[in-house]
């Protein structure tokens, strides 16, 4: 969100206001630093077409309500997400390109202490020493860019003597992915359990809630399902369930 937020002030707003001013005290409505309407970056489409455009009152108009939607949406963003928190600062380098430019974890250890106790010094060096080992990793170029793609395939990766080599950092960094950003996601799921618990349907049990929402998420990974294919591995799954039903005691 750090970037999208930076990003948008970049199309309205000088850069030499953003590149000396800290970005939890930007102001977005400070319009002595807001740039011509001819500098306005609006998309090369925009550009190629505004030229068309003959009368200036409508392109006046036409880039005031786009400054205005931009400011908008920065105030919001502004509003719901506290820049001045350390831990989004700090969050960027777990990131895979950033690895090798952070030679220790220990900014972003300090920020989550009901994650990690900072008085667990080993715990602590464990995780740094794995952090410190990952920048000469050699492998790590070979896997996935997306962030928990990544770290899940890292925390599969074994030594010779048949251990785990990042297991600390990875359980740390999966703990950090976990927090939410917004109670959005939150909200998601509750309206998908509403929907889902109806009178009629009142009594299920977590167990089944759990398997509808994520059943929900796998049809929605597809498209739809109309486009959903179950696989073998999902069928002999369904298969193994019914065979246990003769055990359960109802």
């Amino acid at each position: 969100m750090v970037g999208t937020y930076r990003e948008l002030l970049d199309v309205y707003m000088v850069a030499n206001y953003l590149n000396k001013t800290p970005l939890y005290e930007v102001n977005p409505m400070e319009n002595k630093y807001f740039v011509p309407n001819e500098n306005l970056y609006l998309g090369i489409k925009v550009m190629q077409n505004i030229d068309s455009v003959k009368d200036h009152l409508i392109k006046r108009d036409f880039f005031e309500r786009c400054r205005q939607f931009l400011i908008t949406s920065c105030i919001q963003i502004k509003k719901r997400y506290d820049f001045e928190n350390l831990l989004y600062s700090n969050i960027k380098m777990l990131q895979k390109e950033n690895i090798k430019k952070h030679t220790t974890l220990l900014p972003l250890m300090k920020v989550v202490p009901r994650i990690l106790d900072s008085e667990n010094i080993e715990l602590l060096q464990k995780i740094d020493d794995q952090w410190r080992k990952l920048s000469s990793f050699e492998n790590s170029s070979e896997m996935s860019n997306n962030i928990d793609e990544f770290y899940f395939q890292l925390s599969n990766k074994k030594d010779f003597n048949d251990e785990f080599l990042f297991v600390d950092l990875c359980n740390f960094v999966f703990q950090i992915l976990a927090l939410p950003h917004s109670s959005a996601a939150c909200e998601r799921i509750f309206s998908k359990i509403n929907l889902i618990k109806t009178k009629s349907r009142n009594r299920l049990i977590t167990d089944s809630i759990n398997g509808l929402i994520l059943t929900s998420q796998l049809i929605q990974m597809e498209g739809n399902c109309v486009r959903f294919q179950p696989n073998k591995k999902n069928l002999n799954l369904i298969e193994f369930l019914i065979s246990l039903r003769k055990y359960l005691v109802f």
